[in-house]
């Protein structure tokens, strides 16, 4: 015969082990059992946490509690804590909600951790972040003093919701307060960040004998790639490989790494780089996904080789790679910076009718409201305006609404031809669905003046304007152009 206490030490070794399962069912075999007592709270508590920690096993875990609340068992803080982690986990927001208003009107005393998985649950269902700092409001008047872990979790939801600068202050008040910051704080502060601001907190945290992981690196070599920093990129990456020799595996440039650091060099059109990044990739034993394929096609496309995009694309579905929507836009956008606007169209028709690129390969995916805008955008560039206003047409015939930026694209591709009543046709179509709301407000203003003009005035006008934007766009690459290479 066991006792209560002797049960819970049981589950708790199998879950320990890894062996959940066999405990849930070991649960249940004494549950049934009248000679057992198995209604006691710690015992249901443990179970609780124990499944609530499985990758999947949020729901149980919240059958569980049902389960203690109907054998009018009265849960404690762990008990709801554990509840509401599993609740968020979920996704059902309702039901955090309602465990915590259980918790408040039961009379039990939430703690730092209950508002950590709060904050959690904030940033799992939808990115509530502006519920998580309400619950920071409510903590902070119970004078509950938070943890790192909690501030971390906070972070991590204003970050993902859109918010990096709120993630920062939030940082900067750890520190201020002066909490142990781990390894995951300054994760989260390097991924909300500025490539400058990213490598003053990577150097703060070697200052703390903090020791910098995988995913840390990860963070800065995001950082630089979001600004535009491909040679500090590289530097971060050099460094990385040097780490990875002395911490037997603690830090090991990951696939992540390697597609980071790839987008890095093509947004800074450094393309040779960025295959030599693919190539030592691949040397590693890391298989090209969707975002490698993805970053190296963009990186083709701004360097002006739609050859090799192209053949970085077809490489890929012939090993038997599943090319993502991201994937087919990139392409597209390779294609019409190199003057291949049929080759675009031909991308998207077999995007629209789900036909793969070759015989026994993966149907293309469907369209997204990008890949409009990719397609439009490749045919403008090409001087293709027919095409442009028959895209523009279907995309208003489909589920997608052409946005501030397809609009803008239409209407100048209709204005450089001279077709000044197919667009003014789109503005006011346009005005009247009420759609013009992300235009630029400069131009909403020009084209309400001018349109409003007969067209034998508005037309040399407009003309005129566009030579102009056109010719201080060609000053500025001429300005900012590569500098020759030295005779050899």
């Amino acid at each position: 015969m066991l006792c209560s206490k002797q049960i819970t030490r049981l589950l708790s070794w199998l879950g320990h082990e890894g062996r959940f399962d066999l405990a849930l069912a070991v649960f249940e075999w004494l549950d049934s059992r009248p000679e057992y007592t198995t209604a006691d709270r710690f015992l249901y508590t443990r179970l609780l946490s124990m499944s609530a920690r499985q990758p999947n096993g949020a729901v149980k875990a919240l059958e569980i509690f049902d389960r203690m609340c109907t054998a009018r068992i009265r849960p404690d803080v762990v008990a709801f804590n554990a509840g509401i982690g599993a609740a968020g986990k979920a996704g059902n927001w309702e039901r955090v909600l309602r465990l915590y208003s259980d918790m408040q009107h039961s009379g039990v005393k939430p703690d730092v951790w209950t508002f950590s998985a709060l904050m959690a649950a904030c940033q799992a269902c939808g990115n509530r972040w502006k519920s998580a700092l309400d619950f920071l409001d409510q903590m902070e008047s119970a004078g509950i003093k938070g943890n790192v872990v909690l501030y971390t979790t906070l972070m991590n939801a204003c970050r993902r919701g859109g918010q990096p600068e709120l993630a920062m202050r939030i940082f900067r008040t750890m520190e201020t307060d002066g909490l142990q910051l781990d390894v995951v704080a300054y994760n989260q502060a390097m991924a909300s960040c500025g490539w400058e601001q990213a490598w003053s907190c990577f150097n703060a945290m070697r200052r703390a004998g903090v020791q910098p992981n995988t995913r840390s690196y990860n963070a800065l070599l995001a950082a630089c790639e979001r600004d535009g920093e491909a040679d500090r990129a590289l530097e971060a990456f050099a460094r990385m490989e040097r780490e990875a020799a002395k911490t037997y595996g603690y830090v090991e440039p990951s696939a992540v790494t390697y597609n980071t650091l790839i987008s890095a060099c093509g947004k800074a059109g450094k393309y040779s780089e960025a295959l030599e990044v693919a190539a030592a990739m691949h040397a590693r034993g890391h298989m090209p996904d969707s975002f490698t394929v993805c970053s190296l096609i963009a990186a083709g496309g701004n360097a002006g080789q739609w050859q090799s995009a192209l053949a970085t694309f077809q490489d890929f579905c012939a090993s038997g790679g599943r090319p993502n929507t991201a994937a087919y836009n990139a392409l597209i956008r390779a294609l019409g910076q190199g003057g291949q606007p049929a080759r675009a169209l031909a991308v998207f028709d077999g995007m629209l009718s789900g036909q793969p690129p070759a015989p026994g390969q993966v149907p293309a995916p469907a369209p997204n409201a990008r890949t409009w805008t990719a397609v439009i955008g490749a045919c403008r560039g090409n001087g293709r305006w027919r095409e442009v206003l028959r895209l523009y047409h279907d995309m208003c015939d489909s589920d997608f609404v052409p946005d501030g930026h397809v609009l803008q694209t239409v209407i100048s591709a209709c204005e450089r031809a001279g077709a000044w009543e197919e667009a003014d046709m789109v503005f006011q179509r346009m005005e009247q669905a009420g759609l013009l709301a992300d235009m630029d407000g400069l131009a909403l203003v020009t084209r309400r003046v001018l349109y409003a003009l007969p067209t034998l005035v508005a037309g040399p006008l407009m003309t005129t304007a566009h030579l102009a934007v056109d010719s201080g766009r060609a000053a500025r690459r001429w300005i900012n152009r590569p500098p020759p290479a030295a005779a050899k």
